[in-house]
């Protein structure tokens, strides 16, 4: 089982968040690297709560503001409710906050078709992508808003030598697509390598899905 850095994972987002700031402005040392809370927008905290339980992730902290201080903090004439959401013991790293907004300045993008401009994709890793797959292919039968795309594997950085067979087994992963009227997913399953610290997944998981340990937009 080979084992990978973080900083081979990260190594995009980070290059795009240095490439942007100039050497005359470096930017602050937070202690905190990668993607640290991915946000979502909604004006129905309740249903979005239940489902992304389904992934693992339970509510730590929440706090209120009003119109007038949300509209210096954000640029949102609204009143805001914030949630935090946390993965199992993952704290530095991966965690989802919730902003529910009293008046939504729009709609949003929703649900659209694949590679929408805008779309913004939470990713997770999972020990079960087969699992997950069928799960929302019944949603999308059943006529909700769902729509799961097949699964594909993908070789990292070219770590599978020679012939694969039996004994000399695949180094990568599979992964597939979740875009919804909620949130858009991809998930992601290793294969022969591990990460320690990233992408960790407790029992208490109903679908066996880690923290968020990267953002993808389109």
């Amino acid at each position: 089982m080979k084992k990978l850095l973080k900083l081979s994972i990260f190594g995009l987002l980070l290059s795009v968040s240095v490439g942007a700031t100039s050497t005359e402005n470096p930017l602050p040392d937070t202690g905190v690297g990668g993607v640290y809370e991915v946000m979502i927008g909604t004006d129905d905290s309740v249903t979005l709560l239940k489902y992304l339980r389904q992934f693992g992730f339970e509510q730590i902290d929440k706090g209120q503001i009003g119109r007038e201080k949300a509209r210096l903090l954000y640029g949102v004439d609204s009143a805001l409710t914030s949630y935090r959401l946390q993965n199992g013991a993952t704290a530095s790293h991966g965690l989802i906050r919730i902003l529910e907004w009293e008046t939504l300045l729009v709609e949003g993008i929703g649900y659209a078709k694949p590679e929408t401009t805008g779309q913004r994709m939470m990713v997770m890793r999972t020990n079960d992508i087969l699992r997950i797959h069928d799960v929302f292919a019944d949603a999308r039968s059943a006529g909700q808003k769902w729509l799961p795309t097949p699964t594909v594997y993908a070789d990292l950085y070219g770590m599978t030598q020679g012939k694969t067979d039996v004994l000399n087994r695949r180094t990568g992963v599979r992964e597939m697509a979740v875009y919804g009227e909620l949130f858009n997913l991809v998930l992601f399953q290793r294969y022969g390598y591990t990460i320690e610290g990233y992408g960790a997944i407790v029992a208490q998981s109903p679908l066996k899905t880690s923290e968020i340990t990267h953002n993808d937009f389109i």
